[in-house]
């Protein structure tokens, strides 16, 4: 840990070496303001326009450096400090196809013979040489272990707090696009992680808002207007994708954590195709008493990930859908549209 300068502005880099014998956890969030409506959704409204990161791990030190670390930590007031965001580093001449981009960055050689921290691209490195973005904010917690004079072990956690051109970016990435509802201006996209169905819970919540007549008289049953608001709520695990990256994972979080709509699964009920559907397939028609009405949206899956939606369905008994797939194995999976369309 030493004390640079960056913008005239006084910084500590913690460049000491990570104890990968415990986790580096890093939790991303986005500032939203969240208000409730009359039917128990929620509305969200962005307050930040770049993902917010708080870094946790363990560091240690021996020999000179261990000594340069407790001083630096008996010397420390309240500055900003720059932790190195370890999981996104990458080999300079990769930099352009990286999951993740900084605006303030550590470049260094693998020997340590040279680093730099920068916001302009310097000249000096090397193709092998390694490149993380720099997470900018100030200790929450930090906890100094001296297992001897030439062994330090640095436990601490970071909240970032940090200029929006020293934001951390995850890498573009677009989902598929989902159905259309009428009432959209464009389509939501699909959520691109296969759902975990070893433990899916639904819950239908309805409340029934009544008109009073007057002042203060009870509330009735019997021929008032009243309106039905209805909350469907779906608790499930996503499974990881393979091949799927982390900078993909944050980047539909950033896109849609501040309210944006996308489609998702429910777990209204199961089914399987019985057999691979013909080239000219063109509806699909459900056997038993399914309970699903007219306007639900069925989910198909593959492996467990939503590869399409159709809907609203037409006709109770049926659905109109183009062909969708052809696997004698392919999950389908009903959902009404209030279950199906998150936020």
């Amino acid at each position: 840990m030493r004390l640079i300068t960056v913008n005239s502005q006084s910084i500590y880099l913690l460049d000491d070496p990570v104890d990968w014998s415990t986790p580096f956890k890093a939790k991303a969030r986005l500032k939203a303001n969240v208000e409730t409506g009359l039917t128990n959704r929620e509305g969200r409204r962005a307050l930040a326009a770049s993902l917010m990161f708080r870094l946790s791990s363990n560091v240690q030190a021996v020999g000179m450096a261990a000594r340069v670390l407790r001083a630096a930590l008996r010397a420390y007031q309240n500055e900003p400090v720059a932790v190195p965001l370890w999981p996104a580093a990458c080999r300079w001449a990769d930099r352009a196809s990286a999951e993740f981009t900084g605006g303030l960055n550590y470049v260094f050689k693998a020997d340590g013979s040279q680093s730099e921290v920068y916001e302009t691209e310097p000249g000096w490195p090397a193709a092998d040489d390694k490149i993380v973005p720099l997470v900018v904010g100030y200790f929450d917690g930090r906890e100094l272990t001296m297992d001897t004079d030439d062994l330090v072990k640095f436990a601490f956690a970071l909240e970032e707090d940090s200029p929006p051109e020293w934001a951390v970016s995850p890498v573009a990435y677009t989902a598929p696009a989902g159905p259309k509802p009428d009432a959209y201006a464009v389509a939501p996209r699909l959520f691109p992680f296969p759902t975990n169905w070893d433990q899916p819970r639904t819950t239908l919540t309805l409340r029934i808002d009544r008109e009073q007549i007057g002042f203060g008289r009870e509330q009735s049953a019997v021929a008032r207007a009243a309106a039905v608001a209805r909350t469907v709520e779906q608790t499930a695990w996503a499974s990881r994708v393979e091949g799927f990256t982390a900078g993909q994972l944050l980047r539909f979080f950033a896109d849609h954590g501040a309210g944006k709509s996308f489609w998702t699964s429910g777990a209204g009920r199961v089914g399987s195709l019985h057999a691979n559907l013909p080239a000219n397939a063109s509806g699909l028609l459900f056997e038993g008493a399914e309970p699903y009405l007219t306007g639900d949206y069925i989910a198909f899956l593959q492996g467990g990930r939503l590869v399409l939606g159709v809907g609203p369905i037409a006709n109770t008994g049926a659905a109109d859908f183009s062909k969708l797939v052809t696997d004698t194995n392919a999950m389908i999976i009903w959902s009404d549209g209030s279950g199906a369309l998150a936020q």
